[in-house]
C-alpha cells in the first residue's frame, strides 16, 4: 500500500480506537473483509486529488461496527465532483463506469468491476456497503467541498 500511497503523494489517516469497541466483536472472514476495504482504499486512492488525504473511520453505532472511507474526489471527464445520486443503484452495476480514466500505475484492471466485487464480497459475509456524498464546512471562508463517504455495515456480537 504505501507505493499507492505515493503515486498521489496521499495520506492515509486512521481514525482512533473508541471506548465503545470494548467488549464487541465481528464474526466475519478477515480474508474477504480485507479484499473489500482494500479495494475501497484503492478506489478511493485513484478517484482523489493529488495531495489528499484518504480518511479511514471505525465506528461503532447500536450493534454495527462502521468501516468508512472517505476522500476528495477529483472531477470526472464530465466536470462531475462526487457520486450523483442518480447513480446510487448503478455504481455497483457490473461494467459500470462514472469516469473513462485510466489509472495503469495502481495495476488494477479498470473495466468497472471494483464495487461489484465489494458489494458481492459484502453481501456473502453478511455486511452492507453504501455510499453517499458529504459536504466538508471545515473553512467557513471557502465553499463547502464535496467529499465521498463509502460505509461499510457490519453486525457486533456481544
Amino acid at each position: 500500500m504505501p507505493n499507492l500511497i505515493k503515486i498521489k503523494n496521499q495520506n492515509l489517516l486512521l481514525s482512533d480506537s473508541k471506548a465503545n469497541f470494548k467488549n464487541l466483536y465481528i464474526m466475519i472472514d478477515f480474508e474477504f473483509l480485507y479484499k473489500a476495504v482494500y479495494e475501497l482504499i484503492i478506489n478511493a486512492l485513484k478517484f482523489s486529488k493529488k495531495n489528499s488525504d484518504i480518511i479511514i473511520i471505525l465506528d461503532c453505532k447500536d450493534n454495527d461496527t462502521l468501516i468508512s472511507i472517505i476522500n476528495d474526489p477529483i472531477k470526472n471527464d464530465k466536470g462531475i465532483v462526487g457520486i450523483p445520486l442518480e447513480y446510487e443503484n448503478l455504481i455497483f452495476e457490473p461494467f459500470f463506469r462514472l469516469d473513462s480514466h485510466v489509472f495503469e500505475e495502481y495495476d488494477t484492471l479498470d473495466y468497472g468491476l471494483g464495487l461489484t466485487k465489494v458489494e458481492k464480497i459484502l453481501e456473502k459475509i453478511d455486511a452492507v456497503v453504501s455510499f453517499f456524498n458529504i459536504k466538508e464546512l471545515t473553512d467557513v471562508s471557502k465553499d463547502p467541498i464535496t467529499k465521498v463517504t463509502f460505509s461499510i455495515s457490519i453486525k457486533c456480537v456481544k
